[in-house]
């Protein structure tokens, strides 16, 4: 089954680490990737290593890089990250960190952006 995504002019998304941009002279694009096994995120919801400056962003960060780039340490940094949050903090993150790991990668990204305090743009 296709993957469709519906994006306005000037919107981006990631596809594993590249970043894809919408252009066009108005209205919606509608990008089609078929037979591809790819990592995608909105760029919106992408945040870099420089905007990570707090441990939940820094958290955050290593989980979204987790997911791009299909890297099992990305998820060792994270949890060395929650190691210094204290006791009730660690055990809430850890559990998102958990979800993340068994493939509710949204759900948990979706989780720790709010826990870290990260807007999207959209």
């Amino acid at each position: 089954m296709a993957l469709k995504i519906n994006l306005k002019d000037g919107d981006s998304v990631y596809f594993g680490t590249s970043k894809v941009t919408a252009v066009q002279d108005g209205g919606y694009i509608v990008l089609v990737v078929d037979g591809a096994d790819l990592p995608i995120m909105r760029a919106s919801e992408v945040i870099s290593l420089e905007h990570a400056d707090t441990a939940y962003k820094r958290i955050y960060y290593h989980l979204q890089q987790y997911y791009l780039e299909r890297s099992p340490e990305q998820l060792e940094i994270a949890e060395a990250f929650a190691g210094s949050l204290n006791d009730e903090e660690r055990d809430v993150v850890l559990s998102v960190i958990l979800q993340v790991a068994k493939g509710q990668t949204f759900k948990g990204l979706r989780l720790m952006r709010g826990i870290a305090g990260i807007r999207s743009e959209n």
